[in-house]
This record gives structure tokens, C-alpha cells and sequence, in this order.
């Protein structure tokens, strides 16, 4: 009895260190590919993007993937690799369509205010 306790506990032990070992690899992957996204996604583009052309922005931010530059992976793991992409490809694409509602939003009370400070308003603005 005492050594099939021992055998379960040896098992159960050894059966959760490569899972704790990806996991780390995984949290370190996500931790880089969030920095490097918010260091790459370009505020002013965006935001203009939002601003000027906002019916084509929300369809190429429809379409498009962010593309991870290559020399990020050198040395690392294809688990990292893997989720450092899947995680890049998703905060890039929320931190554009955020700049882009920022955008849309700065050019409707522009707008708005250009409108309202005419003699004439148009009629859709009372």
C-alpha cells in the first residue's frame, strides 16, 4: 500500500511539472507580446485613421493581421512563439480599433462644433 501512495505521489508530481513549465512560457509570451504591441501600434495613425476615414479603417481593421517582426523569435520556444503571436495579433488589433474610436469620436464633436458655430446649421443638427 504505502508504495502505491508513492507511486501516485511521484506521478502526480511529475505530471504537473510540464505543465506549470508551459504555463510560464506562456504568461512570459503574452507579458513581451503586450508590451511589444503597445510599443508598436502608432497612436497618431490610428487615431487620424478614425478620424478622417472611418468606414475604411473599420474595414481594413476587419481584414487585416498585425505581422510579428521575425527577429523576436530568435531562440525561443515554438510554444512562445505560438502564443506570443496569437497574443501580439489580438492586442494589436484591439489597441487600433481603440485609437480609431478615439478617432471617430475627436472628428464628430469637431464636427459638431464647427456646425454649431455657423450661422446656418444644417438640418440635421437643431
Amino acid at each position: 500500500m504505502k508504495t502505491l501512495a508513492f507511486i501516485f505521489i511521484l506521478t502526480t508530481l511529475f505530471a504537473t511539472i510540464p505543465c506549470s513549465a508551459q504555463t510560464g512560457i506562456a504568461a512570459q509570451a503574452i507579458i513581451d507580446a503586450r508590451k511589444d504591441a503597445k510599443k508598436d501600434v502608432n497612436i497618431i495613425q490610428w487615431t487620424a485613421l478614425g478620424c478622417c476615414f472611418t468606414i475604411p479603417t473599420y474595414a481594413a481593421l476587419m481584414i487585416t493581421k498585425s505581422e510579428v517582426p521575425i527577429n523576436r523569435f530568435m531562440g525561443k520556444s515554438p510554444e512562445y512563439i505560438s502564443f506570443y503571436t496569437q497574443e501580439y495579433q489580438r492586442k494589436t488589433k484591439s489597441l487600433q480599433h481603440m485609437y480609431a474610436v478615439i478617432g471617430w469620436g475627436t472628428g464628430l464633436v469637431v464636427t459638431a462644433l464647427y456646425y454649431y458655430t455657423q450661422d446656418e446649421r444644417p438640418p440635421f443638427l437643431w
